[in-house]
């Protein structure tokens, strides 16, 4: 929004005095203004640089084209692929995948492939009040014993504690 400023005439009487007033009313004002405007918009560019969305990894760097075709400013992805004994986390700045950090993540690799290896082996959840010796389990399977139980609202959503949560799919 702009603002105007009010001609002065070369005679100053009351009317002339109080168009400079004004004139200086809007002056400071929007200083002021522009000083919270330029400080809240650097401080927001800031934080989108540097901000870090991470998302799945994925195995090379190329993989990042397809897996995210349609990245946002601040996604953050890890490489499985080892270069020169390292794996690199790339961050996508708005329009290119930039590389930012390099890592050793033998370990992160090894825990992530053995759980994506045992969950996609489990087949079926069971939910019981009653505790099923681990022998009379089936294979391949998780089992959920309930120790406690609380009325749970309407939805087919529980929410456990705060990072986890259960969808009902049958009763």
């Amino acid at each position: 929004m702009g603002f105007f400023l009010e001609r002065i005439k070369s005679v100053l009487d009351g009317i002339e005095r109080a168009k400079i007033n004004r004139n200086f009313d809007k002056i400071e004002k929007n200083f002021n203004n522009v000083v919270d405007v330029v400080s809240e918009r650097a401080y927001n560019e800031v934080v989108d640089a540097a901000k870090l969305i991470w998302q799945e990894p994925v195995d090379t760097f190329a993989d990042l084209a397809t897996t995210y075709p349609n990245a946002e400013e601040g996604w953050t992805v890890m490489s499985r692929e080892v270069i020169d004994e390292v794996n690199s986390v790339y961050r996508y700045n708005g329009s290119e995948w930039k590389e930012i950090q390099q890592i050793l993540a033998d370990a992160v690799n090894e825990v992530d492939h053995r759980l994506s290896t045992q969950l996609a082996q489990k087949t079926e959840i069971v939910v019981t009040e009653t505790d099923i010796p681990v022998s009379s389990r089936k294979s391949g399977s998780f089992y959920l014993i309930v120790t406690d139980s609380a009325p749970t609202p309407s939805s087919q959503n529980i929410t456990v504690s705060p990072t986890m949560g259960l969808k009902k799919v049958e009763e």
